[in-house]
């Protein structure tokens, strides 16, 4: 590859990043602990999903498992707010290490933004291993499967973290 190619390459891949990152920032955001009424401790981040009508942040379950001792929040995109997480989040620890927790629409629209659920119809009913991939819990992670359990979302076998 000359020299000219290169930096038309880089210019390439420069540009691809700043697209992902404009494209998935409506649907991110962070998470952390409350440690006072004027202090938090950032943990990682979720996106918000939107399921059968109801939104939710899905996160990690080693974020989430804090809930069992403090409070967390999230923040929308473009807006200065901290929201506390108000339902308890059902969680799978390792190897699959997911956590859901519902936002109540009364939360969703208490303040302007401009944050995003990604629509159901944007995940696989099915997770098709790719070759070499660990799969030996199959297709138990499928939105399919969390929204249809008994009751509201829930996981095979989760746990309830409040």
């Amino acid at each position: 590859m000359t020299k000219s190619e290169q930096e038309k390459w880089q210019e390439i891949c420069a540009d691809t990043a700043k697209r992902r990152i404009a494209h998935v920032q409506p649907y991110l955001s962070p998470i952390s602990r409350v440690l006072s009424e004027q202090e938090g401790e950032h943990l990682g981040s979720g996106s918000y999903i939107e399921v059968e009508g109801k939104k939710y942040i899905i996160t990690n379950e080693h974020v989430a498992k804090y809930l069992a001792t403090h409070s967390l929040t999230h923040q929308f995109n473009e807006n200065d707010s901290i929201l506390r997480l108000t339902k308890p989040a059902v969680a799978e620890t390792a190897p699959i290490d997911v956590a859901i927790s519902e936002i109540p629409d009364s939360s969703w629209s208490s303040v302007e933004h401009s944050g995003l659920a990604i629509p159901e119809e944007r995940f696989a009913a099915v997770h098709s291993p790719a070759e070499h991939e660990c799969s030996d819990k199959g297709s138990v992670l499928t939105f399919q499967h969390i929204a249809r359990q008994a009751g509201p979302l829930t996981l095979a076998s989760a746990k309830t973290l409040s």
